[in-house]
């Protein structure tokens, strides 16, 4: 992602320009809240009950 926007590596906090860390922001802000929408996505498609739980943690201590 640094590559991406051209992020210096050999330099002091003070003299990275303004423009590439504005850049990070418009690519890291987007990319964190894609993460986040497929995190919430993934988990509220997985459907479980307590009932199914312990139903599962019971045939895994019979194994």
């Amino acid at each position: 992602m640094l590559s991406l926007i051209a992020f210096p590596t050999e330099t002091t906090v003070g003299d990275v320009p303004q423009e590439v860390i504005y850049d990070l922001g418009l690519v890291y802000g987007p990319l964190v809240f894609v993460i986040y929408m497929g995190t919430i996505l993934a988990i509220s498609r997985y459907r479980i009950s307590r009932t199914r739980h312990l139903e599962m943690l019971e045939r895994l201590s019979t194994k």
